[in-house]
């Protein structure tokens, strides 16, 4: 936004003053200033304008001579010349893509009331146009647009936690790892009387309670109605929780303004307990990992999980936060429970080792990682931690 100070204004309202123009180039490697004269002609007390460059201006742009608070150029293109005996501009040019070079112009006085830069008034902004110089006769003709907000800013949006946060319990609202740092596609302009695509593809929901082994049939709540997506409510249908069957599976109407599940499992429940990693201490290149007894679920297991699970039954480990992103980038790995100590090494903490094939599996866990403790599954049956997905 342009403004002008007490000073530049005097000597706008004189009759007779001495104004002159500096160019300013940001060319990436460093901002540089050009005069249409030598500096020592210019003659007043006080600090008269930057460290100005050899090649002086030829020719500036016709920029309208009126200026007005509160604006910043209202010209969308023009150029300005300069001369390049030396060849240092061409230099410059040729040394790189030069299509975001920022380019500005100043108005000032020479007179001592008006000093650089407080008393600059900027007459232009813009960018050099991209691919769009001449160099002829040594001279150099930059043409330049204000259309430095396209040029400058990423239009670019892509995928990821910044722009889809995670809401909730893993994995609620998340963005989908299939998509993590891809570019989201950008529309533009308007669709009139375009046809609708309708994508066929499974009803997929979210069950909102766990599901603690403590039955065959639970009832958990749902986050979707199922009759949007053309589900029956009430019908006996085969559902899918993560990858283990139930069947039948009924939807229905729960009285509370949301929908529910009931579920039928042919086989055992096979998860124990679930519980979020507190702390992990690096020792010696050997990670520690512990959590407290308040994030075990079921509350009946926090301080006798121990007890519930064994050396050599399997553990899903969710990774968040992974120390070598490279090698064990952040999603679902599956190990052995070789330890579980209760009140080690903290009262009302636990403390756990596991065995891998991925023998740096356990030096990536860290605070914030879900666990998942399960039971030998019988052969031909699996199942995946709370909360997971429902499918039809």
């Amino acid at each position: 936004m342009r403004t002008f100070t007490a000073h530049f204004l005097a000597q706008c309202d004189l009759k007779a003053s001495i104004p002159y123009l500096v160019l300013e180039i940001d060319w990436g490697g460093g901002t540089k200033y050009y005069l249409d004269r030598p500096p020592s002609t210019l003659t007043a007390s006080g600090t008269r304008g930057p460290t100005i460059e050899t090649p002086p201006v030829i020719e500036w742009p016709r920029i309208a001579l009126s200026l007005k608070e509160g604006q910043v150029g209202a010209t969308e293109q023009c150029s300005v010349t300069l001369d390049d005996t030396g060849g240092a501009l061409s230099s410059i040019l040729n040394s790189g893509v030069q299509q975001r070079a920022i380019v500005a112009v100043w108005r000032l006085f020479d007179d001592p009331s008006t000093v650089w830069p407080t008393d600059a008034a900027l007459m232009f902004s813009g960018t050099l146009r991209p691919f769009d110089w001449t160099i002829k006769d040594n001279k150099v003709t930059l043409h330049l647009g204000d259309a430095s907000r396209l040029l400058t800013r990423d239009l670019a949006c892509t995928a990821n936690q910044s722009t889809i946060p995670n809401s909730g319990a893993f994995p609620w609202l998340a963005c989908p790892p299939e998509s993590i740092d891809k570019n989201i596609p950008l529309g533009w302009g308007t669709a009139q009387r375009v046809e609708a695509l309708l994508v066929q593809r499974p009803f997929r929901t979210i069950i909102t309670q766990a599901i603690d082994g403590s039955t065959n049939t639970p009832t958990v709540t749902i986050q979707d109605d199922p009759t949007a997506f053309g589900i029956p409510l009430n019908t006996n249908l085969a559902v899918f929780v993560g990858n283990q069957l139930s069947t039948p599976t009924q939807f229905f109407a729960n009285g509370g303004g949301g929908y529910s599940a009931s579920l039928n499992f042919n086989g055992v429940p096979t998860i124990i307990a679930s519980a979020n990693v507190t702390y992990s201490k690096n020792g010696g290149g050997v990670s520690y990992p512990t959590f407290a007894d308040t994030t075990v679920f079921p509350q009946a297991l926090q301080t006798t999980l121990a007890g519930a699970v064994q050396t050599g039954w399997p553990v899903q480990i969710i990774l968040h936060n992974s120390s070598d992103p490279v090698n064990y980038p952040n999603g679902v790995y599956w190990a052995v429970l070789q330890n579980l100590a209760y009140n080690d090494p903290w009262n009302n903490y636990y403390h756990f080792t596991i065995t891998s094939l991925l023998a740096n599996l356990q030096n990536n866990i860290s605070a914030g990682d879900l666990l998942t403790f399960f039971a030998p599954l019988p052969q031909g049956v699996s199942a995946q931690p709370w909360p997971c997905y429902v499918s039809f």
